[in-house]
């Protein structure tokens, strides 16, 4: 529901949604890891609720605050259902769009505390199922911006950063976690010529203060901590289309340009997913 307070100015913005949640084996990839008995997970009752300030037609403040339950299936080691979670979030920041609208742009701070929360556990129980180590409470904190430019006619460039912390409640880092991220993406078309069709683009991103667990979260290894830092890589990107007519296009792409090794993807600190190596690939798409 919205609400006009102040007329192209001020307006209220409240919502509120209930819904019944189950669990059910049935819904599971692999029954044998994560085996669950059917049950209700009970009423969950989320709200939301907000307000929007227009400085002027190009400059907009908002404020929102809400409770939702993302909804989160995990077993304990001894193969019980942890409790759903619940998550709150205060969000404030605002938003732009300058030049007829070829420069946009957002910026926010927020924060987001969250209950009931697990990690997946490194390791398998002695059966060979998985289970989640349930960690209490947590709070994520931070900003985060994002832009978009066009130029030039054909030229779009665009941009996102995030810089944040999620800490449990001892105030440690929790696992699977990053603290900062920037990407970038740059595309031009050709707008006339020979050559009219043709678009040239690269893309940058780099994720740093990324933790994973370095075995038992509630213990580590003495001396040595509970999660390890992964280190951070340049991943660089080329890619290339072309539309020959309104039937073909080419597309070509070049990965991990600068051939850097880094994790790809970790559930721990000996579930480790390797980077590709510098990897080509062309296509070419025909439409009826």
């Amino acid at each position: 529901q919205t609400a006009d307070v102040i007329r192209d100015r001020l307006s209220l913005v409240a919502a509120l949604n209930s819904n019944k949640a189950k669990y059910n084996e049935s819904d599971l990839i692999n029954p044998r890891l994560y085996t669950f008995t059917t049950g209700d997970r009970g009423m969950l009752d989320a709200d939301r609720y907000g307000a929007v300030f227009n400085i002027t037609k190009d400059v907009v403040l908002y404020a929102m605050n809400s409770t939702f339950f993302p909804y989160s299936s995990g077993l304990d080691i001894n193969r019980k259902p942890l409790p759903q979670p619940q998550s709150s979030g205060q969000e404030v920041g605002f938003k732009t769009a300058f030049m007829d609208g070829r420069f946009s742009s957002t910026f926010s701070v927020f924060r987001m505390a969250r209950t009931h929360q697990r990690v997946s556990a490194a390791g398998l129980r002695p059966d060979g199922t998985a289970y989640h180590i349930p960690i209490g409470s947590t709070t994520q904190k931070g900003f985060d911006l994002d832009f978009a430019f066009s130029p030039l006619p054909g030229l779009q460039i665009i941009g996102a950063y995030f810089n944040g912390t999620t800490i449990d409640y001892l105030g440690q880092v929790v696992p699977d976690t990053y603290e900062q991220m920037a990407s970038f993406v740059g595309r031009y078309e050709m707008q006339g010529g020979p050559l009219k069709g043709l678009a040239l683009g690269a893309g940058y991103s780099k994720t740093t203060g990324r933790s994973v667990s370095r075995g038992d979260y509630n213990t580590g290894l003495a001396t040595q901590g509970r999660v390890i830092e992964i280190q951070p890589a340049n991943v660089v990107s080329l890619f290339a289309s072309y539309k020959l007519n309104r039937h073909w296009m080419l597309r070509g792409n070049i990965n991990n340009v600068i051939d850097e090794d880094y994790v790809a993807g970790a559930q721990g600190s000996f579930y480790v997913d390797p980077s590709l190596p510098r990897t080509f690939s062309f296509a070419v798409t025909y439409l009826y």
